[in-house]
């Protein structure tokens, strides 16, 4: 679900700069700024480059398990979905002459996502099916934050903006035990 979350992100942010600013091949890519020999990746040259930064357990809200039903008197009891946070980030990498057009596409990531800062089924149709709906919210990075997040991916400071994805609910149909049907009080037996 995460994949196709970032996804429809990177789609929409695409057909948003596109419309703008036509690219070739789009300007933001899915990918890693460094690859695993710590060498950049050439697919990232002069493009907003989307970053998954890390994945987070929602713990502002308890949900309740799920029940249904598997025949007249008996349901199913299963466990309540865990709410998961993403938080992405866009590296404008972009250097000495295109450096000023990194800049611009930051901004305009920004100006995507405040006029966007909510995707839905009426919205985007080709939202997964299991999501209600997508929420983005912006992360402000302190120095220090921004200096661990470049020494982890292994790359040098590039101008960054940092979004949550928020809440994305994982479920399981798997059964954790069945219930009787409650009854009525007083009622028959």
């Amino acid at each position: 679900m995460i994949q196709q979350a970032c996804e429809l992100i990177r789609n929409r942010l695409n057909a948003f700069l596109g419309s703008v600013d036509p690219g070739s091949d789009g300007w933001v890519v899915l990918a890693n700024l460094i690859d695993h020999e710590g060498k950049p990746f050439p697919g990232a040259e002069n493009k907003l480059v989307m970053f998954l930064g890390n994945v987070e357990y929602e713990t502002s809200m308890g949900l309740a398990g799920r029940s249904s039903q598997l025949n007249g008197t008996t349901y199913a009891s299963s466990a309540a979905p865990r709410l998961i946070n993403v938080w992405i980030m866009f590296f404008a990498n972009f250097y000495n002459q295109r450096y000023p057009d990194g800049l611009d596409m930051l901004s305009r990531t920004i100006s995507f996502f405040q006029q966007y800062p909510r995707f839905t089924h009426d919205s985007d149709p080709g939202l997964d099916s299991r999501l209600e709906r997508l929420t983005v919210e912006m992360v402000n990075l302190d120095f220090t934050q921004l200096n661990y997040v470049m020494s982890m991916i292994g790359a040098k400071y590039l101008p960054m903006v940092c979004y949550k994805l928020r809440m994305i609910p994982f479920t399981s149909d798997a059964i954790k035990g069945t219930v009787p049907a409650a009854r009525g009080i007083g009622g028959p037996e």
